[in-house]
């Protein structure tokens, strides 16, 4: 299990599986390689979502009916079902009641304006992001019951360590390529990586990518075994590598000097992939409000 993961956060594996509340779905993603353009995935999305039962199919026991916003969904063009955590709007009488659930969406066969879809420009030059307008779209929940509030705060919590797997892989690879580039670049006579300037800078990187990926193991070690603690984890993961993986990619473009400037080097595309990355679902200040909101409202 840790060399699966270890597979994972470096991205040098392509990810079939699940976990809890983050994916409940199959899902195939490349972690660390912003040049991969042909992955299929199944999105896992947040965004103002709500639900209303409907009675579209006598046969369909949880057929809903969606209406709402979801932002920044990725690689919606290589997708035919969105996973959607939404709050289902139920009235009972005059009292209405929000309940929190995991919807299936499926974007084919939907009524004619029920989902319209925005392409968003992004940083990113080889993942693509969208806006998706629900409009009375039809859903099917898969979550067995309702959601608590603890559930829905897991949920989130999952997609933004995914994300922050996402950028320690990132991280990984911008280390390891550095490193190579400075033992090889001569100049004066010498390996560059020999100098004592740029030896600093490759330990810096190196030190906060693997404080970056500490944390991110550690919150998906509490996912199995604290609920509780998985919550801070989350979120100081998700902040801190928000934090410092748009740095790691910098530091690597300096390294490689005027070469790293260029476009053939591709060290662009990893830090406009880690300033998507750094922005979505949870930002950094926000991972970092939530944590301390979580500390000081301990006993």
């Amino acid at each position: 299990q840790r060399g699966l993961f270890r597979q994972i956060v470096t991205g040098s594996l392509r990810l079939s599986g699940s976990i809890e509340l983050a994916y409940p779905a199959s899902r195939r993603t490349m972690l660390g390689n912003p040049n991969e353009q042909n992955t299929g995935t199944d999105a896992a999305i947040m965004g103002d979502v709500h639900a209303c039962i409907a009675d579209l199919d006598k046969a369909a026991d949880f057929t809903h009916l969606l209406s709402g916003v979801s932002m920044l969904v990725p690689a919606l063009d290589r997708v035919q079902a969105l996973l959607i955590g939404a709050r289902s709007d139920s009235v009972d009488g005059e009292n209405q009641s929000d309940h929190p659930g995991l919807f299936l969406v499926n974007m084919k066969g939907q009524p004619r304006k029920a989902v319209s879809v925005e392409q968003l420009p992004t940083l990113d030059r080889v993942r693509s992001y969208f806006v998706v307008n629900f409009k009375e779209a039809r859903a099917v929940r898969i979550s067995r019951s309702e959601l608590s509030d603890e559930d829905w705060m897991m949920l989130r919590a999952g997609i933004s360590l995914f994300h922050a797997a996402e950028l320690v892989g990132l991280a990984a690879v911008l280390v390891e390529r550095t490193t190579a580039y400075v033992k090889n670049r001569i100049q004066f006579g010498r390996a560059i990586g020999s100098f004592q300037a740029i030896q600093h800078r490759a330990a810096d990187m190196h030190l906060k990518a693997e404080q970056a990926a500490a944390l991110v193991r550690f919150a998906f070690w509490c996912l199995e075994n604290d609920r509780r603690q998985f919550l801070l984890t989350a979120n100081a993961a998700k902040g801190y590598a928000s934090e410092v993986v748009p740095w790691i990619a910098e530091q690597a473009i300096q390294c490689h000097g005027g070469r790293g400037m260029s476009s053939d080097s591709g060290l662009h595309l990893y830090l406009r992939r880690a300033r998507v990355l750094a922005l979505s679902c949870k930002t950094e200040r926000e991972c970092y409000t939530e944590l301390a909101n979580m500390l000081l409202a301990q006993p």
